[in-house]
């Protein structure tokens, strides 16, 4: 009955423990990575203000002529330049720089404005998803502002984890974000859906800010007026290493369940012996006494 009672424990016991304890069976992990974005060169504009009769002021322009075409009076065509930049040469994008120049007419003032930029995104290094994405970049302020300098990361956004199994998984192949058709009205591929429908989904793009700068409009004479004027934008866009969430396959599972199994096994072991001893040395318990070493008998 000891024996037993002393087995049981001894195998129990650090199981007990640690399935008592913090994340024994390891649910998710995360893997940090830098994720594959490749920009589309798809962009949707909104500039904002007051003309100079002091009605709203509200400018649209995208890169897609046919979406252009439903906006009308609001469209105007601003210089839109952009370029990918990668700093190591690892094939990744490191950084997107957008620079946007939108003409203002006589009296009109920028109080802010709205961009939407449309990539393909990919990460690779244990789940390996392909999935489209567009991200949101947006400044406003009180007064009106002659230009605006935005400085961010963008990072992966998940709501759910994913499965480390397999190949390359492509969620939404079926579903894209813009899909431009005969049909396509100026709510669909609006600012406020295009956002919406990606916010919807697990995976989607955020941009976090870390600064944003804006230069004020300065005091101008009549004659200054007359000539042409520019709201300017200069958008970075940062794609650092991050954190993805993963399922870890079984082997991951059974591997950290069992270091935490053999890391009490290890203290409760060492105790239960110690108590063996104890009991043996001061026969506490019945005990026979077995020699070690047994002698042949000599004739």
């Amino acid at each position: 009955m000891y024996a037993l009672l002393y087995s049981f424990v001894l195998i129990f016991l650090p199981l007990i423990i640690a399935y008592n304890t913090y994340d024994f069976w390891l649910q998710d992990k995360v893997v940090f990575e830098q994720p594959m974005v490749n920009y589309r060169y798809e962009a949707f504009v909104e500039v904002f203000g007051q003309t100079a009769t002091g009605g709203p002021l509200n400018l649209f322009y995208s890169t897609s002529p046919t979406v252009n075409q439903l906006y009308g009076p609001n469209l105007r065509a601003p210089i839109l330049q952009s370029g990918t930049l990668d700093m190591n040469n690892d094939g990744l994008m490191d950084r997107l720089e957008v620079g946007m120049q939108m003409p203002l007419a006589v009296g009109e003032s920028v109080y802010g404005f709205s961009a939407v930029f449309y990539h393909d995104v990919s990460v690779s290094a244990r789940a390996k998803v392909l999935f489209d994405a567009v991200n949101y970049v947006g400044y406003e302020a009180a007064t009106p502002i002659g230009g605006a300098f935005v400085d961010g990361d963008l990072l992966v956004r998940q709501t759910q984890t994913l499965y480390a199994k397999g190949g390359f998984q492509v969620p939404y192949s079926g579903d894209p974000l813009i899909s431009i058709t005969s049909k396509t009205s100026a709510r669909d591929v609006s600012i406020k859906s295009l956002l919406a429908q990606s916010l919807a989904r697990n995976l989607s793009l955020s941009f976090n800010p870390s600064y944003a700068y804006a230069e004020r409009t300065l005091p101008q004479d009549s004659n200054a007026d007359k000539g042409l004027r520019f709201f300017n934008a200069t958008l970075v866009m940062r794609v650092p290493v991050q954190g993805i969430r993963y399922n870890p396959p079984a082997s991951d599972v059974f591997k950290w369940a069992w270091i935490q199994y053999i890391s009490f096994f290890s203290v409760v072991s060492f105790l239960l012996f110690r108590l063996n001893s104890f009991l043996f040395r001061h026969q506490l318990i019945y005990t026979r006494p077995v020699a070690d070493m047994v002698h042949e008998k000599v004739e």
